[in-house]
Parts: structure tokens; C-alpha cells; sequence
């Protein structure tokens, strides 16, 4: 009769890393499951080789790295799907795709010399 391996603390951890890395590559590529799967595999298995016994730190972008990810990434009706992404509200996502769109108009109107509320003589 085989003897069932203790559930620990790193058999958890291993499987949660397996899980996120395959629903992240599903998302960042629109892999089918069986492919991110199998890829997240590969990916584990090199990170077990490259950093194996040791924690390693994955540091989360600058605000303002996340913003320009936030700003690219928009499709003009995926507020809640970034805002999920990036943990922060929608209403977050919706003032940075505003100060992105005021900044917009901004440059626009020094470039062709106008100001709000009319030209400049």
C-alpha cells in the first residue's frame, strides 16, 4: 500500500506558484489551459534550479511603470479587469486614464498654442 507524502507548508507554496504562473500566462497570452500548464511546468522547474532553497523578492513596477501599463493595456471598457490586475480600485484606473487624457490635451494645445478657454493672440 503506498504511503501517502505529508502535506506541508512548501507543497502548498509549490502548487499556488504552479497555479498563478498558469493562469497568468493564460491571460498574458491567451494560452489554452493544458499549454499554460505545461508551460508554467518548464518555468517552475527552472526557477527550482536557479533559486532552489532560497526566497527571492519580485518587486511590484513603480507607480509609475504600473500607470503606463494601465494606459496601454486599456480597451475602453476593461476598467475592472485592470483594476484587479494592478490591486487598486476602478475608480484609481479611471483617475490615471484621466490625468493620461489631461496630459493629452495638454500637450496638444501647447503645441498649437492654445490655452483652455480659447487662443492666444
Amino acid at each position: 500500500m503506498p504511503t501517502e507524502q505529508p502535506h506541508t507548508h512548501d507543497t502548498d507554496s509549490a502548487v499556488e506558484l504552479h497555479s498563478a504562473m498558469t493562469d497568468s500566462l493564460r491571460r498574458a497570452f491567451g494560452l489554452s489551459e493544458s499549454a499554460a500548464s505545461a508551460l508554467a511546468d518548464d518555468v517552475v522547474m527552472e526557477l527550482r534550479r536557479e533559486y532552489a532553497c532560497t526566497r527571492f523578492y519580485v518587486p511590484a513596477p513603480s507607480r509609475e511603470q504600473r500607470n503606463a501599463l494601465i494606459r496601454r493595456h486599456f480597451t475602453g471598457h476593461n476598467h475592472h479587469e485592470l483594476a484587479r490586475r494592478y490591486g487598486i480600485s476602478e475608480r484609481q484606473v479611471r483617475n490615471i486614464l484621466g490625468q493620461a487624457r489631461e496630459g493629452a490635451v495638454r500637450e496638444c494645445q501647447e503645441g498649437t498654442g492654445q490655452e483652455r478657454g480659447g487662443r492666444v493672440a
